[in-house]
């Protein structure tokens, strides 16, 4: 059998117990299984679970009310970042897993989501509406660094890091 047979096995049979399958569900591998799923059927937000790669039982990660989504684990394992809305405020958070301690990496003004971790993990790349529009950006994961990549009525996502300095990008050109 091929390495993590098992672990997506396993990972069907989790999905199967997942409410209801949504596009905010997402998945990232590092030593286990990051996911989002919804806790309860009252407020239908999405919380953020860990399964050991050895097994074990779930546990959750994102503390607080609010919609979690969005793990991506940062490429040396040291960090989890990861999509939050709390209140009327969305952004982008980071935390180590096992930690309890999160900081919040974007302003309240970006509704950020959807978080990608360059290659040397010293860059996150996400998406976030500002004025009504859909663009790229990055932020360096101290928080710092701010910066704008897109600029278009189009709706763009992060895509993939192809190496340090490039980054794929998905592009809505219908402008819908």
């Amino acid at each position: 059998p091929q390495p993590g047979r098992a672990t997506l096995a396993a990972l069907g049979l989790l999905v199967a117990c997942a409410t209801e399958p949504s596009p905010q569900h997402s998945l990232q591998f590092a030593p286990g299984i990051y996911y989002t799923r919804q806790v309860d059927t009252i407020t239908r937000y999405p919380q953020i679970y860990y399964i050991p790669a050895a097994g074990g039982p779930e546990t959750q990660l994102a503390l607080g009310d609010g919609y979690h989504s969005d793990p991506a684990v940062s490429p040396d394992r040291h960090y989890l970042a990861f999509s939050a809305q709390r209140g009327n405020a969305s952004g982008l958070y980071i935390t180590q897993p096992g930690d309890t301690a999160e900081a919040r990496l974007t302003p309240d003004s970006l509704l950020a989501s959807g978080p990608v971790w360059s290659p040397s993990g010293a860059l996150l790349a996400f998406s976030a509406y500002l004025h009504g529009n859909l663009d790229v950006y990055l932020i360096r994961r101290d928080g710092t660094g701010l910066q704008r990549l897109t600029s278009h009525p189009s709706r763009q996502a992060a895509g993939t890091w192809l190496d340090d300095t490039t980054l794929a990008l998905s592009s809505d050109s219908s402008g819908l």
